[in-house]
């Protein structure tokens, strides 16, 4: 019986799945028992671990229960292949279907005349594309052994077959490496608030590739990446090329992939149920093949959709739960294996709980709040120059209203902070809104030594900065605009080194409306330091501030709401990626 911990038994699991198949396709042609025999080998190593003699050799001895399992379904029925199990697309021309399963016909009838062992080296090596030295580890045999199946194998499958293989081994490597370079030359477009010319390069690729061809991973690469190029102008599309990018992973039958693209879509949901429903069916995929990076993905996004639809318990369980798969991630050194950075995940699952917390010791009840808000800031620092990465998050409405002035701090776009402020008077930063339009961020600094009380204390020998944000004068120009002029701010920012933001007062200069309702000033009410910091800025890992809120008007938000308006370090890498979770809530008493 197995005596590991559920992780390891999943890494064994992730490590070796590969190598099973490739075993089980050198004596079986029908995918359903693929696996069946695949699935039924790990069942029997869960079981019969205690009997493995040589722990180190694990690889070996799934590959021989694996083979043996094959054998005894084989009855006499090796290497035939129905047409109709040639290709998953149903839609297909009738001429591509018979061509692809006369050639795989070709090469099962090829690999049935070698023997065995060079028939399950050559599957192994040609069809499952696993490297000389693990394949020696899993058949339990030098790497000069395999190396001479191998050659065997080519000596004997000379001609057709051989060149069949080398060429679409080349023209697959030929896509693959075209693909990484459209894709690469539409991020680089999407970066320069160029979407169209990325949506033209992608469609372009896939008019080139063909729709109808077996390149179904190059396929649902390049919709995927279609669907982050749509995503700001036409919010329906990406979402059907969401939908697209899933139905090409389903097809590659790569389980890691579709978890991947599953997750994706998830984020698709129309309706709460809806979209518990996809995340559950994500985590499940995924936690199937040992995916915890996916699993502390869906768990959260399922928590909180579970906290919108006002199941506490159910809300706690899955943050929990994407937490416990979060440290699984980190034990097995695994941190990229969903869409986007999964380290955000720790800072946004522990704010929700903490955020759930306060709110409980408030004595507030579930959904008798007006906002409880998860937020995770992604900064660098280089040095004292801090700039501003993405931002994720979500507010999550006890009653479906976003109270948003009740949180904002860091909240802007580009350089929070630069080393060219200490040494000069000013430093200018240009970012793209999300209209497409480029934003001038001037950074002065005002005087180098202010004085100023806030709540937690006063401080002297600070930094106050004055920070306008500008289009150009045609862009200003242009009614069409008129909303990113609107939402143009000016900030006036207090920062006492060693310290941090003391105090931040924003104006939206081209909007009384908007002033009115989310401009103000916040101070520093509460701050914790884990030991002294040399930056002006200190986030180093566990560092926290609290601030409170006054409107426009000079008054205090308090007045008006309950809230409390945290930042925490949550995470930071040894490359100086700060992770900043904002949690915190607002309720009317």
């Amino acid at each position: 019986m197995w005596n590991g911990t559920e992780a390891e038994f999943e890494q064994i699991v992730s490590e070796y799945r590969s190598a099973l198949y490739g075993t089980a396709f050198a004596y079986l042609n029908s995918n359903s028992e693929i696996d069946d025999v695949v699935q039924e080998t790990f069942i029997e190593f869960y079981y019969k671990y205690d009997t493995i003699r040589d722990k180190t050799k694990i690889g070996a001895w799934l590959c021989g229960v694996c083979r043996n399992i094959a054998l005894k379904r084989l009855r006499g029925t090796r290497f035939t292949l129905p047409l109709e199990q040639a290709s998953n697309k149903a839609s297909a021309d009738p001429a591509d279907l018979y061509e692809k399963a006369d050639r795989r016909r070709i090469v099962r009838a090829a690999i049935d005349r070698l023997s065995p062992p060079v028939a399950e080296t050559v599957s192994l090596y040609y069809i499952t594309g696993l490297p000389v030295a693990k394949i020696a580890e899993c058949l339990g045999v030098p790497q000069g052994t395999v190396k001479s199946r191998l050659y065997e194998g080519r000596r004997k499958l000379k001609g057709e077959l051989e060149f069949m293989m080398e060429s679409e081994i080349r023209r697959e490597s030929d896509i693959t490496e075209k693909i990484r370079k459209i894709i690469g030359d539409a991020e680089h477009a999407m970066k320069h608030a160029d979407d169209s010319a990325a949506v033209l390069l992608l469609d372009n690729a896939i008019a080139e590739i063909g729709e109808n061809t077996e390149h179904y991973r190059a396929l649902a690469e390049l919709y995927r990446k279609r669907a982050e190029a749509e995503f700001m102008n036409d919010r329906q599309k990406s979402e059907e090329d969401d939908g697209r990018a899933l139905a090409y992973a389903k097809l590659t039958r790569d389980e890691v992939l579709i978890a991947k693209y599953l997750l994706i879509d998830a984020y698709n949901g129309k309706t709460t149920e809806d979209s518990i429903e996809r995340m559950r069916a994500t985590y499940d995929l995924a936690k199937r093949n040992g995916l915890n990076g996916i699993c502390a993905e869906a768990a959260y996004w399922e928590g909180v959709n579970q906290i919108h639809k006002g199941d506490e318990a159910a809300a706690r369980e899955r943050l929990a739960l994407a937490l416990e798969h979060y440290d699984k991630i980190r034990a097995l050194d695994m941190i990229d294996v969903c869409d986007g950075n999964i380290l955000r995940v720790h800072a946004f699952a522990d704010g929700a709980l903490k955020a759930l917390d306060m709110l409980r010791d408030a004595g507030r009840e579930m959904g008798d709040w007006e906002s409880c808000n998860t937020f995770c800031q992604i900064l660098r620092r280089d040095g004292e120059t801090i700039t501003k990465h993405n931002d994720y998050g979500w507010n999550i409405p006890g009653k479906q209203f976003n109270y948003q002035s009740n949180y904002g701090v860091f909240d802007g776009q580009g350089y929070l902070f630069a080393d060219e402020l200490l040494d000069g008077d000013n430093v200018t930063y240009e970012y793209y809104n999300f209209s497409n339009l480029l934003v001038r961020k001037t950074y002065t600094v005002v005087s180098r030594d202010e004085e100023i009380t806030t709540p937690a204390g006063q401080f002297t020998g600070c930094y106050k900065l004055l920070i306008r944000e500008e289009l150009s004068e045609s862009d200003a120009a242009d009614p069409a605009n008129r909303e990113s002029a609107e939402n143009l701010c000016e900030y006036t920012v207090v920062l006492c080194p060693g310290v941090g933001l003391i105090s931040e007062t924003c104006t939206y200069v081209n909007s009384p409306e908007q002033n009115a309702e989310y401009g103000g000033t916040v101070l520093l009410s509460r701050y914790a330091l884990p030991e002294p910091s040399a930056h002006v800025i200190p986030l180093d890992e566990g560092c926290e501030f609290e601030y409170i809120r006054f409107d426009a008007a000079g008054k205090p938000v308090s007045d008006r709401m309950n809230y409390r308006d945290i930042y925490r370090v949550d995470r930071v890498t040894d490359d100086g990626v700060i992770y900043l979770a904002n949690y915190g809530y607002g309720y009317y008493a």
